[in-house]
């Protein structure tokens, strides 16, 4: 089941789409903090790139190295307690379907 949250707004729909690519991704500077497993707002996963590609890159390295073969559904943006975050709503190899939530302040709207 999928965690609801207050607000739909910004919303992207996005066909199921593969996570996996042919091309290695660079290397980002974001690093996993297993207090932060991206399971709500208050343990998303802090983004701490300072472009919107890096940003974008850091986020497809977490997915994929917590949750290999998903696929993306969904992903929307909301502004929580004052910070910029991102929701995907993921399709996990073994069928659940979740939300990851991404902290993204560092980076959203910077070239």
């Amino acid at each position: 089941m999928m965690a609801a949250c207050s607000s739909n707004r910004n919303t992207i729909p996005e066909s199921t789409t593969n996570s996996t690519t042919s091309a290695p991704l660079p290397k980002t500077t974001t690093a996993f903090d297993a207090q932060r497993d991206g399971s709500s707002f208050e343990r998303a996963i802090v983004i701490n790139e300072k472009t919107e590609s890096l940003g974008v890159q850091a986020e497809t390295t977490q997915l994929n190295s917590l949750y290999p073969g998903y696929k993306k559904v969904s992903q929307r943006y909301e502004d929580y307690k004052g910070k910029q975050h991102e929701v995907i709503n993921i399709t996990t190899q073994d069928g659940r379907e979740i939300s990851v939530y991404f902290d993204v302040s560092n980076y959203f709207g910077k070239q």
